[in-house]
């Protein structure tokens, strides 16, 4: 089995909720030059990918990598493995210059990243479903991108850079004064990202992704993170 066929498997263990469509399009584009793993007798026991992306002030931007899928095979957790991971890739990304950003799967992983150095730095507020504006209509992926944009321009928000990936299996509508990102695929309706003329991460409660800024950086306290493929 290849590396990147047990990087699929662990993904699929992992993450048992993706589809076979998405994992193998993620890996294609990402396994390659964004894994960072580990082995222990040649198997792949221990996994995370950086995804580049960046945060946009309306002064400036800045380089960050997003610290996602980050997995251990279930016989090899409780090891250290992947705290070894998260502290190469700090020494790769933060003592370089870039921010490190990660959206912890589950509550019980915000007090894990803590403890590797992360603090919660996004927060997110619940929208239902029916409250959407009328007048809707369904968007592309670039037509959504670029009312993002818009509707963020004053706004200090993470960005990926490759937002298609992100969206894919999204249903993405919007007008000219909004736009939302909307999971219809599970048994719940779940609206992933809502952006209007109105928003202000300061109205945002819930903890949603965390941060380590490296040295010398200070950022605004509230910033709008949104689209992060879970």
């Amino acid at each position: 089995m290849t590396l990147k066929e047990q990087a699929k498997l662990l993904y699929k263990t992992a993450f048992p909720n993706d589809t076979d469509d998405f994992i193998d399009d993620f890996l294609n584009r990402y396994f390659l030059d964004n894994c960072r793993y580990i082995l222990k007798d040649g198997k792949l026991v221990s996994m995370l990918f950086l995804l580049p992306c960046e945060l946009k002030t309306k002064e400036k931007s800045y380089s960050a990598a997003y610290l996602y899928a980050a997995a251990t095979c279930p016989e090899y957790r409780g090891q250290g493995f992947m705290s070894q991971l998260i502290e190469k890739v700090k020494k790769e990304t933060v003592e370089n210059g870039k921010l490190l950003v990660t959206k912890p799967a589950t509550e019980k992983l915000y007090g894990y990243y803590a403890k590797n150095g992360f603090k919660t730095a996004f927060y997110s507020k619940t929208y239902a479903f029916s409250n959407l504006p009328k007048g809707s209509k369904t968007l592309t992926a670039e037509e959504y991108i670029n009312k993002r944009e818009e509707l963020l321009k004053e706004i200090p928000h993470i960005s990926l850079k490759d937002m298609y990936l992100a969206l894919l299996d999204l249903r993405l509508i919007g007008n000219t004064d909004f736009c939302a990102a909307i999971d219809v695929s599970g048994d719940a309706v779940q609206i992933k990202e809502y952006l209007d003329r109105n928003t202000d991460p300061k109205d945002a409660k819930i903890p949603f992704a965390m941060l380590i800024t490296p040295k010398k950086i200070t950022l605004p306290e509230k910033m709008h993170f949104g689209i992060a493929m879970d």
